[in-house]
């Protein structure tokens, strides 16, 4: 949820200032590229469960922006090659820091304290 928040609002499929990346969890073509040849094509099982869920008539940059389930699953399988656990569901600190690390990176703008602030935002309105 919180990557959501944080990358695209919930609301751009395209990276709101003529980005690469696409979708709502905003992840870049070449990391989608990235993930089919430098993890995929050694996890047959995972690469060929991920192309089932692509839609045929879109290329892969649009299945990218467009199939919400196909996005998950990109989003998904990019944390699941990292070698870090994922934090423990409502460790929001721990989900942030696992974010800043392994997606939006040491150098992205991306913070810790505004990822856990949203999150935060979120969880007090239910």
């Amino acid at each position: 949820m919180g990557r959501l928040l944080l990358e695209s609002g919930l609301t751009y499929l395209r990276q709101h200032n003529d980005g690469p990346a696409l979708g709502l969890w905003q992840v870049e073509p070449s990391t989608q590229n990235d993930l089919y040849t430098n993890f995929l094509n050694y996890q047959l099982e995972l690469g060929s469960q991920l192309m089932e869920l692509r839609a045929p008539n879109l290329s892969m940059d649009g299945n990218l922006a467009t199939n919400l389930i196909y996005g998950a699953a990109v989003c998904r399988l990019c944390y699941y090659r990292k070698p870090d656990a994922l934090p423990e569901v409502g460790d929001i600190e721990g989900q942030a820091a696992f974010w800043k690390q392994h997606y939006n990176t040491p150098l992205g703008k991306g913070t810790v304290t505004k990822y856990a602030y949203k999150v935060g935002q979120v969880l007090q309105a239910d």
